[in-house]
């Protein structure tokens, strides 16, 4: 039998070594190919500097003269500069001197917004000159001068919210500033980013276009560039921390000039300018493409987004029935030699999990980790549980090995990145659904009585723990991301599928019976799915016709989609969209035709176009079958 002093001792040493077990320190992070992936070059803190990597790899080669994020950025809008924090700024200015970008912006370089203040006052101008006033309204005020009666700033809504606008009465009453925000001068710019246009449609506009025409020119030019590099103000800094590397300017400001650019290129087919509308209409492509070199999942969205744009004024080009068939092959060749709008496989291998991996090592470095976790799951998480006071108090007062995480995550990538070589996207998304099961799981072992005391005992089983929540923090699955990058890549064959299609009616005066028509005169071979790799389908309508791709299921739906499909949110009923029709019972009894299950993805032709408000006010246009795809069949 012990003696009693040596008994106390040993449960003092014991309990001294759970104790410290529990809320001692972390065990260090070990720097290893499995754990934090990269193993050099290494920081202060000896751990892996990751941003120093990306900064790296993302301006390697690229000199100010071939960088086509040059002009740009110099085309940046002086009030929106002007807007910007004085922290903002700094970051900005980071940006620009990294890439030999004259700073500041200036006015000789920057293109104003085509969407201020001052063009809309021109859409209400326009309107209230081509749109009858109803007759029971007399003007009190019409014209820019001041008013004496109260706006009520309740009903004008900002400009970028949905919006009912104002009443009839106040529209015509109140002064053309009083009114910009209206959904009825919004309405034009619904029109002008969907139909082609003139001069003697939009004079605002075309006026427009024409002051700011040297420096659009500058851009697109630009564009021709050969490199892309726009590096994060955070990895320029040095930046640990991965919430720091996010620059929201460049997003913005590239959405503004594709929509400006895929406004000309109507503005260009309105014109029958068809070297400009080529040339407009493929630099907004070249624009996505560019910034698919950027790193992470946001830039990969954006890129498809505006990439979405380019396929919009490309495919009116291609349907415009003026547009020469010289034009047509240029637009063909031009168009099949631009590289993809998406990388969404080497995004994940390594700006995703560059991010993620230092998200890691700085919650396992973090002096307030709890308030950390809670500000991360409230930014990444839609519908979250909140975190379970257990978990989080577990987290936050007890040491953690962060290597059984960074392991987690490592492993989870390496997942991804095989899945993502595979070359069949049936095969892929299956091949990601479990690594998304995993994620399901996760966020189901965080709330559930998993999260227990067995789950806390050690550092090792608290890293399990701390795996668990921070993998659960995701805006979508894997599969989801693919699934929109692969609609990307179905929509850039429906497009050139399109062209081809236009460069046959042009020559031989109607649409060919089957795609294999096209072959090997327009296309080398007859159009197939590069996503699923079955053939395109297709059929000729009255005046048009129907081309689709089967979608993930593998069954021909006519071209309809129930909108459950990932990657995709909208009902199609054979190629029309039943969210875009007028008629809301016409509407509801196609939705209700539309299989279970559909998932093609389809482009149906004539497009609609939609009247200009005169037009609407006055009845013109309405029974125009191109407006009306309806009536296509």
């Amino acid at each position: 039998m012990l003696p009693f002093w040596l008994l106390i001792v040993t449960i003092l040493i014991v309990f001294g070594y759970c104790l410290y077990a529990t809320v001692g320190p972390n065990p260090p992070i070990i720097v290893s190919k499995a754990t934090t992936h990269l193993t050099t070059p290494l920081g202060k803190d000896g751990l892996p500097d990751y941003a120093a990597v990306l900064l790296a790899d993302a301006m390697k080669g690229v000199t100010p003269e071939t960088n086509a994020a040059v002009p740009l950025l110099e085309s940046m809008d002086i009030e929106e500069f002007d807007k910007l924090e004085p922290s903002e700024k700094d970051n900005l200015k980071l940006v620009f001197d990294k890439i030999g970008a004259a700073w500041p912006p200036d006015e000789t370089r920057a293109i104003p917004s085509l969407f201020s203040k001052e063009v809309r006052i021109g859409a209400v101008r326009l309107y209230r000159e081509r749109v009858p006033r109803p007759a029971d309204i007399e003007i009190v005020n019409i014209g820019s001068g001041g008013n004496d009666s109260e706006v009520d700033e309740s009903v004008v809504e900002p400009w970028d919210d949905d919006c009912c606008g104002i009443s009839d009465e106040d529209f015509w009453r109140l002064s053309e500033e009083e009114v910009a925000n209206d959904e009825r001068a919004r309405f034009y710019y619904d029109s002008m980013l969907d139909r082609p246009w003139s001069q003697n449609d939009l004079p605002f506009v075309a006026d427009w276009f024409h002051e700011n025409a040297e420096t659009i020119n500058a851009i697109v030019a630009g564009l021709d560039r050969p490199e892309w590099a726009l590096p994060k103000s955070g990895w320029i800094r040095g930046e640990r921390d991965p919430s720091n590397w996010l620059d929201i300017f460049a997003m913005t400001g590239s959405r503004q000039i594709a929509r400006t650019l895929l406004v000309r290129t109507l503005y260009d087919i309105g014109e029958q300018d068809w070297q400009a509308a080529r040339r407009d209409g493929l630099a907004i492509m070249k624009l996505a493409t560019h910034l698919a070199n950027d790193v992470f999942v946001i830039d990969q969205l954006v890129a498809n987004a505006i990439d979405g744009m380019a396929a919009s004024a490309i495919r009116r080009i291609a349907l415009d029935l003026e547009t020469p068939a010289d034009e047509l092959r240029a637009l063909l060749k031009e168009f099949d030699a631009i590289g993809p709008a998406s990388r969404m496989s080497d995004t994940m291998d390594s700006g995703e999990r560059y991010y993620c991996l230092n998200e890691v090592i700085t919650c396992a470095n973090s002096s307030d980790l709890g308030e950390r976790l809670v500000g991360t799951m409230s930014m990444t998480t839609f519908q979250a549980e909140p975190l379970p006071a257990l978990v989080h108090q577990t987290l936050c007062r007890c040491s953690v090995d962060w290597n059984v995480v960074l392991r987690r995550f490592n492993t989870m990538y390496d997942q991804v990145v095989v899945a993502a070589k595979i070359t069949n996207g049936r095969d892929r998304r299956i091949a990601l659904q479990p690594i998304d099961a995993e994620i399901g799981a996760a966020q189901e072992r965080v709330q559930s009585t998993a999260s227990g005391l067995g789950r806390m005992w050690t550092s090792a089983a608290r890293g399990e723990l701390a795996a668990d929540v921070l993998q659960s923090q995701s805006f979508f699955g894997f599969e989801q991301y693919f699934a929109i990058e692969d609609r990307n890549r179905i929509d850039r064959a429906l497009t050139r599928t399109t062209i081809a299609l236009a460069i046959y009616r042009a020559e031989h005066g109607e649409y060919p019976e089957s795609l294999d028509d096209l072959a090997p005169d327009v296309l080398p071979t007859a159009p197939v799915d590069p996503v699923y790799g079955d053939p395109l389908s297709y059929r000729r309508t009255d005046g048009g016709f129907l081309v689709y791709s089967l979608g993930f299921n593998g069954v021909d739906d006519n071209g309809s989609n129930d909108g459950e499909s990932l990657g995709y949110g909208f009902e199609v009923f054979e190629g029309i969209r039943t969210d875009e029709m007028d008629d809301e019972t016409e509407a509801a009894n196609l939705t209700a035709k539309i299989p279970k299950g559909a998932d093609d993805l389809s482009l149906r032709v004539p497009l609609p176009i939609k009247p200009w408000p005169w037009e609407r006010a006055t009845g013109e246009g309405s029974d125009d079958a191109a407006s009306d795809p309806l009536m296509a069949d």
